[in-house]
């Protein structure tokens, strides 16, 4: 068998992550270019000038058991003039699937004015506005509004096998987006652009901690030649048996120890 903790490397094992690498070019190469249709379908054209909102990076990957992500909500094409002296974003999420919090970011206090934040968490959207003060004009141009945080929803649970994961959709509402001058005119919004999460289980990672080691090899072998409906087989859902991939065959044997 192999997957000893001494082949972890970033959090997974070369195999895992090389794996996982096929994977995410075809899949978040086809909801990439959904979700530009669907952000087509659902704004004008932008007029020259217009501000934009959108993530950075547009599309993230987040391992159960690896650790908060950070995505940046960035603004950019402010104009010259009096800049930037408040925003309001409101942000939808599957909370199924991920937990977000949102902070602010240093675009908004960059000329040093001062800024006071209000964050507002629901069940499954978060609303974040900062407003400005101070006799310096707001800033103009491009930054970063908010830092989105996050994280696999606690308690979810992927089979770690093959080709596993789910995507969700960080959604901008563009009717609740909306970004105003010093003196509270507003700045015209061009398009508000969505982030897509992939959200998977290290292939092998029974224990879910990101790794794949010699713990994750004892889990499985102590299961080893375990039915469905045994004790030892573990949930219904047949998480402990890896293969084949699509579905369990309700039998933890060879296979299942070969893949960890």
């Amino acid at each position: 068998m192999e997957g000893g903790s001494g082949r972890a490397i970033g959090g997974g094992s070369k195999r895992a992550l090389a794996t996982a690498t096929g994977v995410l070019i075809a899949l978040i190469a086809i909801f990439v270019w959904l979700l530009n249709g669907r952000l087509a379908a659902g704004h004008v054209a932008q007029a020259p000038g217009d501000a934009t909102l959108s993530k950075d990076p547009q599309t993230t990957v987040l391992f159960i058991g690896g650790g908060d992500q950070v995505v940046a909500e960035t603004v950019a094409d402010i104009p010259e003039g009096a800049g930037l002296g408040a925003f309001n974003i409101t942000l939808f999420f599957n909370n199924r699937i991920l937990d977000v919090s949102v902070s602010e970011g240093p675009f908004l206090s960059s000329t040093g004015r001062t800024t006071r934040c209000f964050y507002f968490p629901f069940e499954s959207f978060v609303r974040f506005s900062c407003v400005s003060m101070g006799s310096q004009p707001g800033p103009t141009g491009s930054g970063v509004l908010a830092f989105v945080s996050i994280h696999p929803k606690s308690g979810l649970q992927l089979r770690p096998t093959q080709n596993n994961g789910v995507i969700t959709i960080l959604d901008n509402s563009s009717a609740e987006a909306v970004l105003s001058d010093p003196l509270g005119e507003d700045i015209a919004v061009g398009q508000v652009l969505d982030g897509v999460v992939f959200v998977r289980a290290l292939e092998g990672d029974l224990n879910k901690d990101c790794t794949v080691d010699v713990i994750d090899e004892q889990m499985i072998s102590y299961r080893y030649n375990a039915v469905f409906g045994s004790l030892l087989y573990g949930p219904p859902s047949g998480f402990f048996d890896l293969e084949p991939p699509i579905a369990p065959d309700g039998e933890i044997d060879i296979k299942d120890l070969q893949f960890v």
